[in-house]
């Protein structure tokens, strides 16, 4: 079971604090951004990143050389822009069955929308086990946000193809609820209680491999205490001081991965 948290999303003074990233932008300037941590880099992984809700891997491009720089092979999840499927052309039938889409609760049917994130999982599920298969190893996952979301239901659904979850400000419960971008869901029609529902329901089959969980102690968009992960066997959860937004650029951050990534 996961413990109480506050159903309150952080307030829009809150989100003041992602102004914190500009520091962890300009910090990219610095020379040890570029230096390979040799303890770091004698074991190379195969790596696949997930964007966060509303961007794609631009996102990720100096945390992608870092980790090439330490002899990690990094992988674009291949799904372009993470819009959390509210953009895409498909139909219901083309969700995974592992989704239950159970309407127990809901004031009217599952939609689409609401559908959206389980379409991203369904798909991502198959880029995973294709390249997996094709490079003949097991990846690691790593998520910004709602892209660790997406991770974290790849890895739970093919525990055989994903080594380890590394994820950065996640709302790993209660999905979306919890997030500044609550009232955004809301008002496209999105049953954001039912989604937590239905995460909390999945979590009843818990994550195999280690999870490491990074977080933003001035995080101004997601709820801290629906970043955390009562449930599955491996989870450690790290605190780095920076904003959201500043987790892909924050250089504490990049160590915490560089060390998960160590691990075999």
């Amino acid at each position: 079971m996961h413990k109480t948290i506050s159903p309150v999303p952080p307030s829009k003074a809150a989100f003041l604090l992602e102004l914190l990233a500009i520091k962890d932008f300009i910090s990219l300037l610095h020379p040890r951004n570029k230096r390979v941590i040799p303890e770091h880099a004698k074991s190379s992984k195969q790596v696949v990143l997930f964007p966060s809700y509303g961007s794609d891997n631009r996102y990720f491009k100096p945390l992608r050389k870092y980790l090439e720089c330490h002899d990690h092979m990094v992988y674009d999840w291949g799904l372009g822009l993470n819009d959390a499927g509210l953009k895409r052309k498909f139909e219901l039938s083309d969700v995974s069955e592992t989704w239950s889409a159970d309407p127990k609760g809901k004031t009217g049917p599952v939609t689409k929308d609401e559908m959206g994130i389980p379409y991203l999982c369904t798909r991502a599920v198959k880029r995973i086990r294709a390249l997996s298969e094709t490079i003949e190893e097991p990846l690691v996952l790593v998520g910004w946000s709602l892209g660790g979301l997406v991770a974290r239901e790849v890895a739970r659904e093919l525990p055989e193809h994903v080594s380890q979850v590394i994820t950065l400000g996640t709302p790993s419960i209660g999905g979306p609820k919890y997030t500044a971008a609550a009232d955004s869901f809301r008002k496209n029609g999105i049953d954001v209680d039912w989604i937590e529902r239905e995460l909390a329901q999945r979590d009843q089959n818990p994550i195999q491999q280690s999870i490491t969980i990074v977080n933003g102690k001035y995080d101004g968009i997601i709820a801290k205490s629906a970043s955390g992960d009562a449930v599955s066997l491996h989870a450690k959860i790290f605190e780095v001081s920076c904003s959201h937004i500043g987790l892909g650029f924050h250089y504490p951050a990049w160590k915490i991965i560089l060390e998960a990534l160590s691990k075999d």
